[in-house]
């Protein structure tokens, strides 16, 4: 199987993340493909600014082990292993990415404004927004309107303002703030307060006087 040699960056700033939405439905740091004579770290310096505009540096970047001869390149955060098994766009076929992940910040914070294209939305996004992302099961290319209203009864779970910029309106949506998500909670303490409040209808004649 082919094997294709990628880097990812993860550029942060000040709690947030430089991402965006892709067309797989899902948010996207900076990354792409280690070109011919360029190792890792200027790959991967490299995509943050063709991508980002932004000059960055990598975080983590002392060497593991305290010699100087032969020179050492900072170790990535972790490899990851992705399988294409109907390739991407620089290769129809089936193959691996082998990809090199790196935590990077800006060198300037004079230098922050990501890029905003019609088809390409860049945004710093924060850790609390990530965990209250939601979409709906509708490709952003799509050109119904009724799915990417708000309906009255999202009122309190869904955010009625927060959602991408372009393609993804209305299909990204957010949790609100209001809105929390619990598992494993059982309902029984709350039905037995309620309990003595609760109606059984089967037994509830609406023609006669209670």
């Amino acid at each position: 199987m082919h094997k294709h040699f990628t880097v990812t960056g993860f550029l942060s700033h000040n709690g947030s993340t430089a991402l965006h939405w892709h067309k797989l439905n899902t948010w996207l740091p900076p990354g792409g493909h280690i070109e011919k004579n360029e190792n890792p770290i200027e790959a991967v310096l490299r995509e943050i600014f063709e991508e980002t505009g932004i000059l960055s540096e990598l975080i983590h970047s002392r060497s593991k082990y305290q010699y100087q001869i032969p020179p050492q390149l900072p170790v990535p955060e972790t490899i990851g292993v992705y399988h294409l098994p109907d390739g991407d766009g620089g290769m129809k076929s089936e193959h691996q990415h082998i990809d090199y992940i790196y935590f990077a910040r800006p060198m300037s914070l004079d230098q922050l404004e990501l890029p905003k294209t019609k088809n390409d939305q860049w945004q710093w996004v924060s850790e609390k927004t990530l965990l209250k992302k939601t979409s709906l099961l509708h490709h952003i290319t799509g050109k119904l309107i009724p799915p990417r209203k708000l309906q009255n009864t999202q009122w309190g779970y869904i955010c009625p303002t927060e959602t991408p910029e372009g393609q993804s309106v209305g299909v990204v949506k957010n949790l609100s703030m209001t809105c929390e998500i619990t598992t494993l909670v059982s309902s029984a303490p709350i039905r037995k307060l309620i309990e003595k409040y609760i109606i059984n209808f089967e037994n509830f004649n609406i023609y006669k006087d209670n």
